[in-house]
């Protein structure tokens, strides 16, 4: 990922890798984050992650994410360490075509956020989907296609003193035999 301008810039790189155990899912990423601003050092921080989706019945699907800051290159004199997140997921298929969920996300030095979620499938290829985040009241839309492995998928979300922020996503699915 690469953002941002001459006087202020971000660049992210992430692996990670998953795997398919049946009713469990376990996931690892690793991941690079380096921030510029004009004027100062460059910064960099890596992080390490751990999953868990675990599907307590056909419908409904709860999850687990660890994440925490590996190393920081961020000042001798005041350095600063990167947040440890945990977030917590429950997600609820109401019909084949309606998902519900609520994420619980807590981040070192902010307060709990609460972000539920309901996500609309039609016409087979497309979805919309509608959140909101609760420390700040920001609602966020996606709506995307989807078919066979290829999905796109364009979002927005609103940050009271940003504004409204674009995106863009494109996602292609591993063809796998074995299913995974």
């Amino acid at each position: 990922q690469q953002s941002g301008d001459m006087d202020f810039n971000e660049q992210s790189f992430e692996l990670a890798y998953g795997k398919n155990l049946g009713r469990v899912d376990m996931g690892i990423r690793f991941n690079y984050l380096q921030d510029k601003a004009s004027g100062y050092q460059r910064i960099g921080f890596g992080r390490a992650g751990v999953a868990m989706r675990f599907r307590v019945s056909e419908k409904l699907i709860t999850g687990w994410i660890l994440d925490l800051p590996v190393f920081r290159e961020a000042g001798k004199m005041n350095s600063e360490k990167g947040p440890e997140f945990f977030q917590m997921g429950y997600g609820y298929e109401w019909r084949e075509d309606l998902f519900l969920a609520v994420q619980i996300v807590k981040a070192s030095g902010l307060p709990l956020n609460v972000i539920p979620s309901i996500e609309y499938h039609y016409g087979g290829y497309f979805f919309f989907s509608f959140g909101i985040n609760s420390n700040n009241g920001s609602p966020y839309f996606k709506s995307g296609w989807k078919k066979n492995r290829l999905c796109v998928q364009m979002y927005t979300v609103y940050e009271p003193v940003l504004g409204f922020s674009p995106g863009l996503l494109l996602l292609w699915a591993n063809n796998n035999k074995k299913g995974l």
